[in-house]
């Protein structure tokens, strides 16, 4: 959930990252798909980085929203997302936003080490096309949301944050 955005979807997990591409969580078709959690990570978001995926979808629907971030404005308006799970909330504190080749290591979820993590987070916050006071380091939990952008072929747009448990 984003505020005063239209990002308030249920994010959902399948056998694989091709499914809910084009399928609802109640598992009707749909061109529009569903906001749903990589395959390869834990559906708890306990590991190191996980990551969400959203169609870019021309109507403004589903993850379209992210564009904003390509401002540092829109990005002073909308610092945080909050995850909603059955265990536990969040609150998705954002440090960088940019462009990606898919071929890119964006969605790496291996890393060999704390130095490999933080050397990632780096290149992460150097790239993002909007300044965040917020620090990711080694220990840290991160959520990346990703959509489809078309700067170039097979361009996509990451935003990544902290997950932090929220107050109640």
């Amino acid at each position: 959930y984003c505020a005063d955005t239209v990002i308030q979807y249920p994010v959902v997990q399948g056998e694989d990252n091709t499914y809910y591409l084009n399928h609802l969580f109640d598992g009707q078709v749909n061109a529009g798909g569903c906001l749903f959690l990589d395959s390869r990570i834990r559906g708890d978001f306990t590991d190191p980085h996980s990551i969400i995926y959203g169609h870019h979808m021309k109507n403004g629907s589903m993850f379209s929203a992210l564009d904003g971030y390509t401002e540092q404005a829109y990005y002073d308006t909308h610092p945080t997302f909050l995850l909603l799970t059955p265990e536990e909330n969040y609150v998705v504190e954002l440090f960088a936003g940019y462009i990606a080749d898919a071929e890119e290591g964006a969605w790496s979820i291996e890393f060999a080490d704390a130095d490999d993590f933080a050397q990632w987070l780096e290149a992460a916050k150097d790239r993002s096309m909007f300044s965040s006071p917020v620090q990711p380091t080694f220990s840290d939990r991160i959520l990346t949301l990703s959509t489809c952008s078309y700067e170039f072929p097979e361009a996509r747009f990451v935003v990544l944050g902290i997950l932090r448990p929220a107050e109640e």
